[in-house]
């Protein structure tokens, strides 16, 4: 029993060589690329349709496949180009997707990209790179990472930094971060760094070596510090111009005074008539005629109108 189904106003109608008359369907074979929804008459199927002859009805072509004409075949698409339901032909699949088998697939944001059309397959969003968009990978700016697959690059914190790839790495132990945030420096001699953020000056009766991350008694250290020496990771002299009030600390010889033994813990005053503006100083400097100096003077004075001095006072 056939279908029923009347034409279309715009397809063609064949009459039936024999019409006005009754003759079974089986008796007439109706050609591909038209259906006959009854024993009189047979009519072409629409674009994007197809039939194989004898058919009552036209079959839509499907998606993945095109049908040129209404007399060819359904052709599947070619790699890398895609179709819908009741194409004629298959189109270039588009930045941003994906084409197998005739199927678009839309690329992930912030997972995977395509910049290129007509490919298979969408890039997965590289490390040190965001994708936003499905079209494009975008590198992180500097100071920036990320590990791949990302929508958006992080900023970095301050235990972290960026090698030629932007990958995020911890700071080793006994490093800190630069102010780049571009790489780790080893603590020098005479700090600690408990953690890759601080640098800490070494106090007290402690030593801290190159690249600690904390600071280490001289008691536990086996270092014998002695009065005029101080301790940077290693021990020292203290310099000319310092005195040494108690072992492991220098500290300069103040304005006023001269210091020319660094193992005492005494400065000695500036003599009446000279005096030292500088401090750290080994001699105080003599007073300029016209001026007059205190003892543990820091600065010449000018003496007053009506006065004058022959000699440094």
């Amino acid at each position: 029993m056939h279908l029923r189904v009347g034409p279309l106003p715009f397809q063609q109608q064949r009459v039936h060589p024999l019409r006005g008359r009754f003759v079974p369907s089986h008796f007439y074979f109706y050609p591909i690329g038209y259906y006959c929804p009854n024993d009189d008459a047979e009519y072409s199927c629409a674009t994007g349709y197809y039939s194989f002859g004898g058919a009552s009805s036209c079959t839509q072509c499907s998606a993945g496949f095109y049908c040129s004409t209404t007399t060819s075949l359904p052709v599947r698409c070619s790699t890398g180009t895609y179709s819908n339901a009741g194409a004629t032909s298959c189109s270039t699949c588009e930045a941003g997707y994906a084409c197998v088998d005739g199927t678009r697939t839309a690329c992930t944001s912030g997972s995977n990209y395509q910049s290129a059309t007509g490919q298979v397959y969408c890039d997965t969003c590289p490390v040190g790179y965001y994708c936003a968009s499905t079209t494009t990978a975008t590198a992180c700016s500097v100071k920036y990472y990320s590990n791949g697959a990302a929508a958006s690059c992080t900023a970095l914190d301050t235990y972290y930094y960026v090698n030629g790839q932007q990958i995020e790495r911890e700071c080793p132990s006994g490093f800190y971060l630069d102010s780049s945030k571009t790489a780790c420096t080893i603590c020098p001699a005479g700090s600690y760094c408990a953690n890759p953020s601080t640098v800490t000056t070494c106090s007290g009766a402690n030593v801290c070596p190159q690249g600690t991350t904390a600071m280490i008694s001289v008691s536990s250290s086996g270092l014998v510090i002695t009065s005029g020496q101080y301790t940077i990771g290693y021990t020292q002299s203290c310099q000319t111009g310092y005195v040494s009030s108690t072992a492991y600390v220098c500290t300069a010889c103040a304005a006023g005074y001269y210091c020319t033994d660094p193992t005492t813990s005494t400065a000695t005053t500036c003599a009446a008539g000279t005096y030292n503006t500088a401090g750290q100083m080994m001699f105080c400097y003599n007073c300029d005629p016209g001026y007059t100096c205190a003892g543990s003077a820091s600065a010449e004075v000018a003496v007053s109108s009506g006065s004058y001095t022959t000699d440094s006072q």
